[in-house]
């Protein structure tokens, strides 16, 4: 809980001191209301003396005594309205600076977040649930701004608290030591149900985030739930998740309630022996007796407040720590920025070289692992990668991205050897096409600026025509302001994918790289990606994993991928007629 403190103050530390001074300020406001209350009282006849702390006060107020009698309650009345007003004023400033304060707060920790997200490592976020991250913008940042303003409400009320209890000692130090006893063991009584408050915050952390993947699944699979028929086992899944949550928040409620119900209780118990023990053993006046017991009623509601708003903190706590670790993870394998002094050549004039690159990783289901890959790709050729599912192909792109880095070995751009510090730059020069087409909720000229801001119509022309899709654009009834729906869900397979191969064109890149990217297509548009794929041989270099063998007849070179090896190397010609080879059995295979 101190760290959720002080990174708040971290934060905000000029605003959150201006804050504290405007909350003792309004405070002893308040308490010099309360004060004025004897002078009042005075004047109507109630009080008469007798209390060492009440006659110190009204010495202080002697001056009224010089006042015409007529004009003395209007002043003293007129002095009260003009400090509740000056109070008023100042819990306005409060509140918008308490806005200003948590609702800055919640901006710096969604940002912050999605900077790390945004420049964390690929292997790092593939070890991640995306609904969790998801979670974490959506749900967990607003529990912690809900933690924020109670903490700087107890902040608030605990000096409205020290203010008023400080007028009660002025006037009665025994019956204010009393009451202070009482509340202490009161507050030794409930310290379980904070600790029951964390531990029902982290199951209610952990429901919604289970929620929230449920929901992405459900709407990522919604297709394969309805042809499977398992609607009513999901409902049930989701149902019982449900259910949990509400479980959670009703003995949050609970627990909110049981402080809430004793310290009513005790309060009555309380103040009535206070008011015994005025009345048999101190002697105190009616009218200090008035005044100690307005104090009371207005402070111990604070006092039951605190606890209440203590156990909603602690609720919010795990939530910032699932935060603070989402972020010691992300900002420990952060990308490291371009280092200017370490540029790549401005082209490549040979080619891209894998030195026995060696990488491995493993899973739950086993382990993977690349062995001393050694192969060049020529610049301005086509190489494609074959293989069955799982032999390595992806995880070279990856590597040839520089979404991994080689555990062992190198990867050279001619001579230069490709470095953490260059990886930015180096992705600048690569275009990659997806197996699955990423688009926006937007027109197709959307989908195209968002990627390359600069780009005139002339060069998207440019860029859809190279991409076969010009042909179709054309006749739609709004052209490149056709909206396409969510992730392009009005256009076909083939569409899609026409149009990202256009997004990756219009960046003029010197590397392409397509993974699978015709793998879901039909016939007919695998044709027309595979004619635009063979237009662009020559004006730059294309790297492309193949699922379809119609795609490598074209290529200029081959590499067979195999458990994590290279198996066979060679041109199409070559490979096709190497009886008893790899490829050889891939292509009498898929006849």
């Amino acid at each position: 809980m101190i760290d959720f403190f002080r990174s708040l103050y971290r934060y905000s530390r000029r605003d959150f001191i201006q804050n504290i001074l405007f909350m003792i300020v309004s405070s002893i406001t308040g308490g010099v209301g309360i004060l004025m209350l004897i002078p009042l009282l005075s004047m109507i006849g109630i009080l008469d003396g007798g209390n060492a702390s009440i006659e110190w006060v009204r010495q202080r107020t002697f001056f009224l005594e010089s006042l015409p009698e007529a004009a003395r309650l209007p002043i003293v009345l007129c002095a009260y309205v003009i400090l509740i007003i000056a109070q008023s004023l100042i819990s306005r400033r409060m509140v918008l600076l308490n806005t200003r304060i948590i609702q800055g707060y919640v901006e710096y920790l969604r940002v912050r977040l999605y900077e790390k997200t945004v420049n964390v490592e690929w292997s790092a976020m593939i070890s991640k649930n995306k609904s969790d991250i998801s979670n974490t913008f959506a749900v967990e940042i607003n529990r912690i701004s809900s933690g924020g303003v109670l903490f700087l409400r107890l902040i608030s009320d605990g000096i409205v608290f020290l203010v008023h209890l400080g007028i009660a000692f002025f006037i009665s130090p025994p019956l204010t030591v009393f009451v202070m006893i009482c509340g202490l063991i009161l507050a030794f009584l409930m310290s379980s149900t904070l600790r029951d408050s964390k531990r029902v915050g982290a199951k209610i952390h952990e429901t919604n985030k289970r929620l929230l993947f449920e929901i992405t699944e459900q709407l990522n699979g919604v297709k394969e739930v309805k042809s499977y028929g398992i609607e009513e086992r999901q409902i049930r899944r989701f149902a019982d998740i449900c259910a949990k949550i509400k479980e959670n928040l009703i003995r949050h409620t609970k627990l909110q309630a049981r402080p809430q119900l004793l310290y009513s209780i005790a309060a009555a118990v309380i103040i009535s022996l206070v008011f015994y023990l005025m009345v048999r053993f101190f002697g105190i006046e009616p009218a200090s007796m008035i005044i100690i017991l307005y104090v009371f009623s207005r402070t111990w509601p604070i006092f039951t407040k605190t606890q209440s708003n203590l156990q909603s903190i602690l609720v919010a706590i795990p939530s910032f720590e699932s935060y603070g670790r989402l972020i010691d993870d992300f900002a420990g394998r952060e990308e490291k920025s371009a280092d200017s002094s370490a540029a790549i050549e401005d082209r490549l004039l040979r080619h891209i070289r894998f030195d026995r690159v060696c990488f491995s990783y493993r899973t739950e289901e086993g382990s993977f692992h690349l062995r001393d890959l050694s192969f060049d790709i020529p610049v301005n050729q086509t190489t494609v990668l074959v293989g069955r599912s799982g032999a390595g192909k992806s995880t070279i792109v990856d590597l040839l991205l520089m979404f991994l880095k080689p555990q062992s070995g190198r990867i050279l751009a001619d001579d230069t050897e490709l470095l953490p510090d260059r990886e930015k730059q180096w992705r600048r020069r690569i275009s990659y096409v997806p197996q699955d087409a990423f688009l926006l909720n937007g027109t197709i000229r959307d989908n195209l600026l968002h990627f390359n801001p600069s780009a005139s119509d002339k060069q998207m022309e440019d860029a859809l025509r190279m991409a076969a899709a010009m042909d179709f654009i054309e006749k739609l009834p709004e052209g490149l302001d056709t909206n396409i729906g969510d992730r392009g869900i009005r256009l076909s397979g083939g569409e899609k994918q026409r149009i990202v191969l256009a997004r990756a064109l219009l960046r003029e890149p010197e590397i392409l790289v397509l993974d699978e990217a015709t793998s879901s297509l039909d016939s007919g548009n695998e044709y027309l990606i595979r004619q635009a794929i063979t237009n662009l041989r020559g004006t730059m270099t294309i790297v492309i994993i193949a699922h379809r063998l119609t795609t490598v007849r074209n290529a200029d070179f081959v590499l067979v991928i195999d458990d994590g090896r290279i198996v066979e190397s060679g041109s199409y010609a070559e490979l096709s007629s190497k009886e008893g080879g790899r490829f050889y059995e891939m292509i009498e295979f898929a006849k």
